[in-house]
């Protein structure tokens, strides 16, 4: 019987790709480790759900688990275009802040950890710690604030005029002064952003 050359040839090849796909190299592994060594509490349903709010008005999509083609980090929500992570706590300050420091060291993203407090005097009950890299310093307590008119997502000082960021599913920016300019419009925009929270919970 004629043996078909070729048809062998082409078995070989798919076995070739089907190894190479499944079983990572041992470069690959190597740069996966570092993400991997690194322990993310798992959040609370209520927290998940926060997170995943917070991905939606930044305007995502977000992804979990995968950061980057080779590493993972669980229990993290992954904006790939706006090179963000958003992670998530009921914990007290600075819990979190460690793993999430760890992880700017290893990848370029920004860090975002939301965070349940009790205090009713916080809209929706969380504020936000912010890195935006590995050389910056993180910005604590900060509160969602929504442009009541144009829309635009930022977090602002929970007290103060202070330095600021303003997120979109695109980019982030650290600015050195909030985006508002009385009381009133802090007011205004801290309401906006909780209304646009809650409205991401009724049902359509």
């Amino acid at each position: 019987m004629a043996i078909n050359n070729s048809a062998i040839a082409d078995r070989a090849s798919s076995t070739n790709i089907l190894r190479n796909s499944s079983t990572p190299s041992g470069s690959e592994q190597r740069r996966a480790s570092p993400l991997r060594s690194i322990p993310v509490p798992t959040p609370r349903p209520l927290i998940l759900r926060r997170m995943q709010e917070v991905a939606r008005l930044i305007g995502g999509p977000a992804e979990t688990l995968a950061v980057g083609k080779d590493v993972e980090a669980e229990n993290t929500l992954h904006l790939q275009m706006a090179n963000l992570i958003i992670m998530g706590t009921a914990c007290s300050r600075p819990l979190l802040q460690d793993e999430a420091t760890d992880l700017s060291k290893v990848i370029s993203y920004g860090m975002l950890i939301v965070r349940l407090e009790l205090d009713p005097a916080i809209p929706e009950g969380v504020t936000f710690d912010y890195l935006g890299g590995r050389r910056e310093e993180w910005i604590d307590r900060a509160l969602m604030w929504q442009d009541p008119t144009r829309h635009g997502l930022w977090l602002v000082p929970s007290a103060g005029e202070g330095r600021s960021v303003r997120l979109s599913a695109l980019s982030r920016e650290v600015v050195s002064r909030a985006p508002f300019y009385s009381l009133e419009e802090r007011t205004a925009g801290l309401e906006r952003a909780a209304s646009s929270m809650r409205a991401l919970r009724e049902p359509r």
